[in-house]
């Protein structure tokens, strides 16, 4: 809880941070926090990251935690493009996959 609150006002809305730092933090919430709120501020930054590398760890963080806050269609959309980045790469689309093939 501390974390969450700590990053939250660190990275507030994620502007002057690098894309690196932005999905860093994204993924640590995304592996750790459960607040919806906190979990949508998560997003914000991981969009900002994908601003600036549009790549395959990018895709994948938003379309995780796009599914994480509800945004299921948003979430297929950029898991799609995850995938589509990923050729060529040795990585696990076992939950990339999931989201792509839910209801």
């Amino acid at each position: 809880k501390e974390y969450e609150k700590a990053a939250l006002d660190v990275f507030k809305t994620g502007d002057g941070f690098s894309a690196e730092d932005l999905l860093t933090a994204a993924k640590n919430f995304s592996d750790h926090i459960r607040t919806k709120s906190s979990l949508e501020r998560a997003s914000m930054w991981a969009e900002k990251a994908l601003m600036t590398e549009d790549s395959f760890r990018t895709n994948a963080m938003v379309a995780t935690l796009y599914n994480k806050i509800g945004k299921k269609s948003e979430a297929k959309s950029f898991a799609e493009s995850a995938v589509a980045h990923s050729k060529g790469q040795n990585v696990d689309l076992t939950e990339l996959n999931k989201i792509i093939n839910q209801k």
